[in-house]
């Protein structure tokens, strides 16, 4: 039988403790905040963000790193998981 995971970045607004819960793979989305990047969640929090904003920064998001993808595609490939969704 085929083993199919769910992948999602953390724009999916789940924490890693539900993803986990939910057999989820979750990755974290890049914030760059004055030239510095952060991973969601990881680095930066929602209320770091926030009070950012109100401190006049615009911050700006970006796909997870290329190095996190390909990794959880590898480890997906050497588990035997076929499709990765």
């Amino acid at each position: 039988m085929e083993r199919i995971a769910v992948v999602t970045d953390t724009g999916s607004n789940l924490s890693f403790a539900q993803a986990k819960e939910l057999g989820i793979y979750l990755l974290p989305l890049q914030i760059t905040i004055d030239e510095t990047t952060y991973q969601d969640t990881l680095e930066i929090s929602t209320q770091d963000i926030y009070n950012e904003l109100a401190n006049g920064k615009m911050p700006k998001t970006s796909m997870a790193a290329y190095q996190k993808i390909y990794d959880l595609f590898e480890e997906g490939l050497t588990s035997n998981l076929v499709t990765l969704l």
